[in-house]
């Protein structure tokens, strides 16, 4: 039997961005790293770390962690309706899994979405993690449609982002808390 050796030719396909070839080879550019060569002796003030760039992986893994949260909502809607001591453990659940949405917040671009994000990770921890088990039954849906509908990861708009803060205000946590200084504390 004879053997055969098969080539595979792979075609890189490069562009230059610049207005010509003459202005990325002219003296005093300065050769980018993944492009063309770039006029001038400024640096990029924006540097991106390589964790803060969109990659299908951390997609997939911001994905995945919805879908726990997800999970999570329903159990605490579900645990309410039941027995609202056993809330305690999906309300660590759905909070680990907001905890690790949030690191991967940066694969969004969409500000509303991290903002509706960090309402229901600050509703949350003012709920603390026993606080959940004092919701009624349909406060507990509400948080079930919040997660379920709000933090899907599709684009947000502002109506989305007042219907979280609306939503959070119903769970029975005011939406904006005050702050005060030390001084104001003591008194």
């Amino acid at each position: 039997m004879a053997e055969s050796a098969t080539t595979t030719t792979l075609i890189v396909a490069t562009s230059v961005r610049s207005a010509s070839y003459a202005d990325a080879t002219a003296p005093g550019a300065i050769p980018a790293r993944n492009g063309p060569a770039i006029r001038g002796r400024g640096t990029v003030s924006t540097k991106m770390r390589s964790a803060d760039l969109p990659t299908p992986e951390r997609g997939a893994e911001l994905r995945s962690q919805w879908v726990k949260a997800k999970r999570a909502g329903t159990a605490i809607a579900e645990a309410l309706e039941r027995d609202p001591p056993t809330s305690y453990g999906p309300a660590c659940d759905l909070s680990a899994a907001l905890d690790a949405m949030w690191k991967l917040r940066k694969q969004r671009g969409d500000e509303n979405w991290v903002s509706i994000l960090d309402c229901l990770q600050l509703a949350l921890r003012e709920l603390g993690g026993d606080g959940v088990s004092f919701l009624s039954p349909q406060q507990g849906r509400k948080l079930e449609v919040f997660v379920h509908t709000l933090l899907s990861l599709s684009e947000k708009s502002d109506r989305d982002l007042l219907e979280a803060v609306r939503l959070v205000d119903e769970l029975g946590v005011p939406p904006f808390v005050d702050f005060k200084t030390f001084a104001e504390a003591a008194d």
